[in-house]
């Protein structure tokens, strides 16, 4: 529905997230090749627009062609990937990176958060268990969140933080008691 998405599209645009601006798109662009309705496209062209013309106080924040936070986080990513070949089977384990050099900590990526504390093995199980519940749920607002959400963890660790983690899980809950319904009719 176009009209309820505009509050929100105009919210996205003051974040001037290039990451959730992503995230977005990449929701729109699969349930336009699931459900191939041309008002979607409208979607992406209004938050395109309303990016474009909405005043934007001075700062770097706010400039979309900023590279310090690109800069910031390969930094984060490629001290990841070195704890991770320090202890690549099992890793340093989950939610101990404050402990790393005595020094607060932080991966800029989900994955490779996931690869550094629990090893391969953790990220297998892990990968695994959300490609199992993908292919299980028959919802595609669902699936579209499972989609938005992985894209959206590649550029922070959005998929650890608490209250996007519960949201996650429950609406995955929630797919799978419908398919547990459906196969009892």
């Amino acid at each position: 529905k176009i009209i309820p998405s505009l509050p929100f599209i105009g919210l996205l645009a003051l974040t001037f997230s290039r990451a959730s601006s992503l995230a977005f798109l990449v929701g729109l662009i699969y349930l336009f090749f699931t459900k191939i309705k041309i008002k979607l496209l409208l979607l992406f062209v209004l938050l395109g627009v309303t990016v474009y013309l909405i005043p934007k106080p001075s700062g770097e924040g706010v400039n979309l062609l900023r590279t310090f936070s690109i800069y910031s986080r390969l930094g984060s990513w490629q001290q990841g990937l070195i704890l991770f070949s320090q202890k690549p089977v099992i890793g340093w384990g989950y939610n101990t990176l404050r402990g790393v050099d005595n020094s607060r900590f932080q991966i800029d990526n989900s994955f490779i958060y996931l690869l550094s504390t629990t090893g391969i093995i953790g990220f297998l199980s892990f990968t695994y268990l959300l490609r199992k519940l993908y292919k299980s749920t028959k919802n595609e607002g669902i699936k579209i969140l499972i989609i938005s959400l992985l894209i959206h963890s590649l550029f922070n660790n959005s998929l650890f933080y608490i209250w996007i983690l519960a949201m996650f899980w429950v609406a995955l809950g929630i797919g799978q008691k419908k398919i547990k319904e459906y196969k009892q009719v």
